[in-house]
């Protein structure tokens, strides 16, 4: 059998860098819009394109707290509170799980204050895996394909927003990919 941590080494390296890709196009597609756009909705059960990106960065933020226990930028800043978002978030205060209206009642900060943390997030969730593929291979508790698996899962969570993100570029009647 081949040898499992190489190629779980190589496994992880990948998705970490499909992770990179997708957080660069989530700045990009987000970077040229106006505040307005930002924090636009289609209807009552789709969510802003702001609102994805805050989503990305706290689980960016969370994930790589989860995994080196670095303190989460959410929390050592006090952002909850400075943007006035109220207690109860959802699932590691992300919004997962928080249904269509409390996402609603949320009022995001501006569009600069927005991506200043989604940039922090990723850069601090890029720094923590660089060191688990450096050789700290490990999610506390759990073994190395684990880590792959975290890895991976996340990384089809993020893509499944940025396409969200790119469908409401498209309803904005703006071009949808970061590409074009």
């Amino acid at each position: 059998m081949a040898d499992e941590p190489a190629l779980a080494a190589a496994i992880f390296e990948r998705a970490r860098e499909g992770r990179r890709w997708t957080h660069n196009q989530v700045l990009t597609l987000t970077d040229g819009l106006r505040d307005e756009q930002v924090v636009w909705r289609p209807g009552p059960h789709a969510p802003s394109i702001g609102f994805h990106v805050w989503h990305l960065a706290r689980w960016a933020d969370h994930d790589a707290h989860r995994f080196d226990g670095s303190p989460e930028l959410w929390v050592s800043e006090s952002l909850a509170a400075a943007w006035g978002f109220p207690g109860v978030l959802g699932e590691a205060d992300s919004g997962t799980g928080m249904g269509d209206d409390a996402s609603e009642m949320l009022v995001l900060p501006g569009k600069a204050a927005l991506l200043e943390y989604a940039r922090a997030a990723f850069a601090s969730l890029d720094e923590t895996a660089e060191r688990l593929a450096a050789g700290a291979m490990r999610v506390p508790g759990t073994g190395v394909a684990d880590a792959v698996e975290v890895t991976i899962t996340y990384a089809t969570h993020d893509n499944r927003h940025l396409g969200m993100i790119e469908a409401l570029r498209g309803l904005l009647g703006i071009s949808g990919t970061a590409t074009n």
